[in-house]
């Protein structure tokens, strides 16, 4: 499974089935190691890249559980690739009592700011985090949604500190009843093939610019 994987796959056994394992996500791990709480937002990225090629390259993509392969179709559908090829390994004891077949498992799209990151505030960003916190604390308060996961809020566009800003507006959005990770600090891109994966992931689109706008539009 991953890089050596790939590398003993192309080089030595060209017929070989590269099957890639992934059991933990970078988007809830890299936050929690205290040792990169001042890098973990470029971590994350890099971790997430890695993934990503991996399983794009695999011919089988193995899951531990729903939450990761929720994670990883999602994660796929930004490059365009489909979910043919995950595979969910189902953890924990079986109750052969049970002939309830399992429901699919409803995709969760986010909502995405694009903007500067530079003046929080003036972009609007304390509302975007409030507006995160008020979702979030309604979902978990519905009947008829808490059981799916909340949609993730995304912030791309920060270029210096992401790491404290998303510590600032995950707080802003935690003092309305949202768990951690309610919001996600992405850093700018300017690769046109990230920034159409972001889109592709995104129900909603948050744009604090009439310029960003008509170039959304184009």
């Amino acid at each position: 499974s991953g890089e050596h994987a790939r590398h003993l796959r192309d080089s030595f056994f060209p017929q070989a089935v590269n099957v890639h394992c992934v059991h933990t996500t970078p988007l809830e791990t890299e936050t929690l190691k205290e040792h990169r709480s001042e890098t973990y937002v470029t971590e994350r990225t890099q971790r997430m890249e890695r993934e990503l090629e991996n399983a794009c390259v695999a011919d089988l993509v193995v899951c531990v559980g729903p939450r990761i392969r929720r994670y990883m179709a999602l994660a796929l559908a930004r490059r365009g690739v489909g979910e043919d090829k995950l595979l969910e390994l189902v953890c924990g004891f079986s109750d052969r009592r049970v002939t309830t077949p399992r429901t699919a498992l409803p995709s969760t799209h986010g909502v995405l700011f694009v903007g500067r990151c530079e003046s929080p505030a003036v972009k609007g960003l304390d509302l975007f985090a409030l507006a995160a916190g008020e979702v979030h604390s309604r979902w978990s308060a519905s009947e008829r949604l808490r059981r799916r996961p909340p949609p993730v809020f995304t912030v791309r566009g920060a270029r210096t500190k992401p790491e404290e800003l998303e510590r600032h507006l995950d707080g802003l959005a935690g003092s309305l009843g949202a768990g951690q990770g309610a919001v996600r600090v992405a850093l700018y891109t300017s690769d046109q093939a990230e920034i159409d994966a972001d889109y592709r992931n995104s129900s909603l689109l948050v744009m604090p610019s009439q310029i960003g706008r008509a170039s959304c539009r184009e």
